[in-house]
Formats: structure tokens, C-alpha cells, sequence
């Protein structure tokens, strides 16, 4: 009797154990989630701020993004409407980032692994908003592979981090050794996440590596003509383009426009273009040109890359002279 009564009240205690999981106990070291009432748009919590610490993982929590991402070091700036109906993520590149981007990484610090695009969620097609919280319908009552998502809701807290909470059921069971298992029932977990507030000197670190780079090939085509890479490391596009000049008075200058690669676009963001002799180069984007070795028999003159940030357009150009081709540095080709 007393081995039976042992053996009931070990089940119990395991059964009790599975079940309870986790539990849903906010971590006891993080700052308390800040409370709501007085800080909604519309029915939602005002999510606005710039926080650090993102991944690719952060757009599927809201079905979005894609399978193959792996992309760090990103921060993500939110905006949001007045009445909560829709919320802009805007991701960037951490200082740590971009200096992977530029090829300049620290030897502790990892290579590049891409940068999240802007993604716009609106309110019913990506979320619902109650208590508080602003909840994720790709996580609402949804099957995965060997679980079950019943909830997952985001809010802040009193030190301006972005908390997570993510609640899944598995189907649990014990057996030993070949017997069948005993079913215990659906055991639930709660996990807690949070980004917090980007650093805030990590925005003037970033300024400081932005630009363009222009570099070339090792080598030299037929003699004569060498590829030159021009990189565009600001977070927003550019517009860019190759001109040459002519020796002989009158005559209008070459223009070759940059590699199109158009950035993502939304309905919150207007929509702009470059001027049509210029190509709209995307954030961390490289065009390749072929540039001549100076001939000073040939009547046409020295190169230059004119290039200005997309939608200012009564800006000047900014210029970038090449006088030589081959005095610009090497491009490290492992980068």
C-alpha cells in the first residue's frame, strides 16, 4: 500500500509540475510593465519608441518576414497612429551593425547578416488591442508543428522596454520503460521577452559611419578599363550615377546610371522617385561601373559620381571625383 500511495503521489507531483509549466510569473529583475490608461491611441497601447536588440525573429511573431532571415544587430523604431489603427516598425542597423556592413567589424564581434525591411501592421488584419495590450493574431490560437500558440501580447514597461508575452500548450505524457503513456492533459508555458530602449549614443555612433565608399577591382580589363564599386552605406537610398566628361567644348557628358534596386514601400510613407538619368540605389546596396584608365589622348575627360539622398532633389549633388581609377583603394575581396 504504501509503494502505491508513493507511486500515486509521485504522479501527482509530476503531473502537477508538467502542467504548470512555467507558469506566467513576470521576471522578477525587469522594470514593472508600465500601466496603460494613460498612455493608449485609440483602444491601444502606445507602443512608440526606438528599442534595441532585434532580430529576424521579431516580424514572424506577427507572420511576417521570411524563413531564411537571420539577420541581428537591428534596432526598430515604432510609430503609430493617433487611434492605434495601424503601427509602422522601422528596422535599422545598430552601430555594431553596420560596421559588420562596412566590413569593419571587431574581432569579438560577428559578420553581417542583413537588416529587417520597414513592415506596417494594421489593427485586425495583424493585431487586436484589449487590456492593455496589443495582441499578435499570427499567435492567437494557432497550431504549430508539436504545439499549440494561444496568446502572444506585447506592452512596455516604467523604463521604456518593449515586453513580450507568449503563451503555448503541448500535449503532455509519462509512461516508463514500454508500457503506453499516461496522457496528463495540455501543459501551458508562458515566455517573457524584452528589447530594450536603444542606446543613446548608438544614433550618433551610426552617423558617424554612414557614407558611401568608393573602391576598385585588383585588376585591370583588356588594359584599359578597371570595376569600381561605389557603396551606399546610409540606411536610406540614394540616387547615384557615373558621369563623364567630354574634352571638347559643347558636347554633353556621359551619364551611366547606377544598378536600380528599389527600397520597400508602404501606404504610410509617400512614394518618391529619382531623377530618370540617376538609378534609386537601396540602403548597404554596391553598383559596379567600368572606369577607363586616363588616356590624354582620347577626348573625353575624368569621371565623377554625383550622388544625393532620395526625395531631395533641390539638394546639390554631392560629387566625388575620380581623377585616376587606379589610385582609388583595393576592394578586399573576402569582404
Amino acid at each position: 500500500m504504501k509503494l502505491i500511495r508513493f507511486g500515486c503521489w509521485t504522479l501527482w507531483c509530476l503531473t502537477a509540475v508538467l502542467l504548470a509549466g512555467c507558469g506566467d510569473q513576470y521576471p522578477k529583475d525587469w522594470p514593472r510593465p508600465a500601466g496603460s490608461w494613460w498612455s493608449r491611441l485609440g483602444s491601444c497601447p502606445d507602443l512608440r519608441g526606438d528599442y534595441g536588440d532585434m532580430t529576424f525573429r521579431f516580424p514572424s511573431q506577427f507572420g511576417m518576414g521570411s524563413t531564411m532571415d537571420r539577420w541581428s544587430a537591428n534596432h526598430a523604431r515604432i510609430t503609430q497612429a493617433e487611434d492605434g489603427s495601424w503601427m509602422r516598425v522601422e528596422f535599422g542597423l545598430t552601430a555594431e551593425g553596420l560596421r559588420a556592413a562596412r566590413g569593419e567589424q571587431g574581432v569579438d564581434e560577428p559578420s553581417f547578416q542583413g537588416v529587417g525591411h520597414t513592415m506596417v501592421l494594421r489593427e485586425s488584419d495583424h493585431y487586436r488591442c484589449s487590456g492593455g495590450w496589443l495582441h499578435s493574431l499570427a499567435r492567437e490560437e494557432v497550431d504549430g508543428d508539436s504545439m499549440r500558440y494561444e496568446e502572444l501580447r506585447f506592452a512596455k514597461d516604467r523604463e521604456g522596454g518593449l515586453i513580450a508575452s507568449e503563451t503555448t500548450t503541448r500535449e503532455q505524457s509519462i509512461g516508463w520503460g514500454d508500457s503506453p503513456g499516461v496522457s496528463l492533459g495540455r501543459g501551458t508555458r508562458v515566455d517573457w521577452q524584452r528589447w530594450p530602449p536603444r542606446e543613446p549614443n548608438d544614433e550618433a555612433e551610426v552617423r558617424k559611419l554612414e557614407g558611401i565608399k568608393v573602391q576598385r577591382a585588383g585588376w585591370i580589363n583588356n588594359g584599359r578599363s578597371v570595376p569600381t564599386y561605389f557603396s551606399n552605406f546610409y540606411q536610406k537610398p540614394i540616387c547615384a550615377r557615373l558621369v563623364r566628361s567630354w574634352r571638347i567644348d559643347g558636347q554633353k557628358p556621359i551619364v551611366t546610371r547606377a544598378d536600380e534596386m528599389r527600397r520597400s514601400r508602404d501606404e504610410v510613407v509617400p512614394d518618391v522617385s529619382c531623377p530618370t538619368d540617376s538609378g534609386e540605389m537601396a540602403p548597404l546596396m554596391t553598383t559596379i561601373w567600368q572606369v577607363d584608365v586616363p588616356d590624354p589622348d582620347s577626348a573625353l575627360g575624368d569621371y565623377r559620381i554625383e550622388w544625393q539622398h532620395l526625395g531631395q532633389v533641390d539638394e546639390p549633388w554631392q560629387v566625388h571625383a575620380i581623377q585616376d581609377v587606379r589610385t582609388l583603394p583595393i576592394r578586399d575581396t573576402g569582404r
